[in-house]
Order: structure tokens, then C-alpha cells, then sequence
């Protein structure tokens, strides 16, 4: 009985500073959030906001963007906005599915794994075939296109 009783008691301890230790990370995290100022969260969520492509919900996305925090997060989340931007999902059929801001952000899609092989651009297909869809040709497609027509 005694051995049962140190055994509850040091587990309550044990949950008492796990306890104690996320309430000193929760108070760090609110003095942090509170260093930037109005102005400076406003610019991350304004920053964020200019590379998303979809243009829908910005007051939804910003309260999203408060409440979690995401200022510290903003250059992680451009940089995956960057990537995605010419992914398949996100070109195909007009942008049409390409999630709106606000669930975007609730759900940390930034976080989401790219498939496959991706390039400068963002694209599965290689850097050829990026340039020669887009219509960016390049001097070895000109090469390659003069050499076809010498054929």
C-alpha cells in the first residue's frame, strides 16, 4: 500500500511540473506574440496575404492568422505558398482548387508534404518541360529547335 501510494504521489508531481512547464511555455509564447506590435503582425499577415493566390476571406484568413499566431511563421508559410503555386493541384483548372486562405491556414496545409520531384518553380516536370510549356524558351531549346529543323 505504501509503495502504491509513492508511486500515485510521484505521479501527480510528475503531472504537476508537466503542468507547471506548459503554462511557462504558454506564458513564453504571449510574451513573444506581445513584442510585435499591431503594425508588425499586420505586415506578416499582409506579406502572406500578397503571395496567396486566392483572393477570398482575408478577414477570416487574419483572424486565423491572430489567433494562431503565425506572425514567427510567416516566411515558412510564404516559402510553401511559393511551391505549391505551380503544382498541379493549384494550376489545374483555372485555381479552382486551391483552398481558401482561412482553411489553408486552420489546417497548417503549409505543412502539407510535397509529391514527386520538385524544380525552381515549383513543378514535378522537369526544367525543360516547365520552360517549354510556359513559353520560356531557353538557348538549348533554341538549339534543340534549330537542330530539328536542320533534320
Amino acid at each position: 500500500e505504501e509503495k502504491d501510494a509513492l508511486s500515485a504521489r510521484d505521479a501527480r508531481e510528475a503531472s504537476a511540473k508537466r503542468e507547471t512547464k506548459e503554462r511557462e511555455k504558454e506564458r513564453e509564447e504571449r510574451r513573444e506574440w506581445n513584442a510585435y506590435t499591431e503594425d508588425e503582425r499586420d505586415h506578416s499577415f499582409e506579406r502572406f496575404w500578397a503571395a496567396y493566390p486566392r483572393k477570398a476571406g482575408k478577414e477570416g484568413a487574419r483572424r486565423v492568422w491572430r489567433r494562431e499566431r503565425l506572425d514567427k511563421k510567416a516566411d515558412e508559410i510564404i516559402s510553401a505558398i511559393e511551391r505549391k503555386r505551380y503544382s498541379s493541384d493549384w494550376t489545374k483548372e483555372n485555381g479552382r482548387f486551391i483552398p481558401y486562405p482561412q482553411k489553408y491556414l486552420t489546417e497548417h496545409r503549409w505543412e502539407d508534404e510535397q509529391g514527386g520531384d520538385w524544380n525552381a518553380q515549383g513543378s514535378t516536370a522537369s526544367d525543360d518541360e516547365f520552360d517549354l510549356v510556359w513559353g520560356c524558351y531557353t538557348e538549348k531549346d533554341n538549339e534543340l529547335l534549330r537542330s530539328c529543323g536542320e533534320q
